[in-house]
């Protein structure tokens, strides 16, 4: 068992236990003392923990202040307060926080509620209050309308050199986590209900033609609205004035294939490791199958 996974279970005996009226401080502790082993990845958290000791330097861990932008099940948000930085805050949209709240109190003896349910439109948070911010595959969800008002927030809550770590699925990247198929979203739009169609039906094994533009309007725009990596290095730009593009690093960097998503095929993803890591060759391969992964990038907000 890799280590995200133990933490992936553990969580779930967190939350399991919450809801059950049960004490949780002992599962924490499990969980914490994995969180801290050092001696493996811990796949899809390695940049967070990477982004955080960078951002937070020398200050003592207790006192710098993480929000987690749209937080979901809180696994991630958790493993930060795991790893020595238990000033943790967030808002979510969908999920209940309640209980992030309430297993925060047991823990940490926290009075007041660090976690909030919004209409993702505010966050309920003053000026320059916190050091940095993690959003990880939210910005996918935002609406036209409100992605702008996304990044503002974000850079208003931030003090001046805080930082904003965003993970983020875009429209380059050839497999969709969401709808769980490879290519559909490329297709113009006057054919997406038809490609959505015909690639449902392959993956479920059932004749879904007739919901194929049911599809196509899920997973390019009411649910789903995957912007180009471009578009999203704009915004940074604009509301934060700089930022760091890592997701050449993380191409190139040591992979636990055990932790890999099944479903986005992991002998092409292996094939790809080999082809970026090729002598010479290597250096033609890297920057385009970069711009076919999920976009990494770690903004600073400067000083106005």
């Amino acid at each position: 068992m890799t280590q995200y996974s133990e933490l992936a279970l553990i969580f779930r005996e967190i939350h399991e236990k919450y809801h059950a009226g049960q004490d949780v401080r002992d599962a924490w502790q499990r969980f914490s003392e994995v969180a801290q082993q050092t001696s493996t990845s811990v796949g899809p958290l390695d940049a967070i923990k990477e982004s955080i000791d960078v951002c937070a330097g020398d200050r003592p861990k207790d006192t710098f202040r993480v929000m987690d932008h749209g937080c979901g099940g809180g696994m991630k948000i958790f493993y930060v307060a795991a790893i020595g930085y238990p000033n943790i805050f967030g808002i979510n949209v969908n999920d209940d926080v309640d209980w992030i709240n309430g297993v925060l109190r047991q823990v940490f003896g926290y009075d007041e509620d660090h976690f909030y349910r919004t209409d993702g439109k505010l966050l309920p948070f003053p000026d320059n209050s916190m050091d940095m911010i993690i959003s990880c595959q939210v910005l996918e969800h935002v609406s036209d309308a409100d992605i702008d008002n996304y990044y503002s927030e974000e850079a208003r809550v931030l003090v001046d050199g805080g930082s904003a770590f965003h993970e983020v699925p875009h429209s380059f990247t050839p497999f969709d986590s969401h709808s769980r198929l490879w290519f559909a979203h490329w297709f113009p739009p006057f054919l997406r209900p038809l490609a959505y169609g015909v690639l449902k039906s392959i993956q479920q094994k059932k004749n879904l033609m007739g919901a194929g533009r049911l599809y196509a309007s899920q997973f390019c725009g009411t649910y789903v609205r995957l912007r180009s990596p471009i578009y999203h290095r704009r915004m940074l730009m604009k509301h934060f004035g700089s930022y760091r593009d890592f997701t050449k690093e993380r191409l190139l960097g040591h992979h636990d294939w055990q932790d890999y998503d099944r479903d986005g095929n992991l002998v092409v993803r292996r094939l790809i490791d080999v082809l970026v890591k090729l002598p010479v060759l290597g250096l033609v391969f890297q920057p385009l199958f970069s711009n076919l992964m999920m976009l990494q990038t770690l903004a600073t907000k400067k000083a106005v």
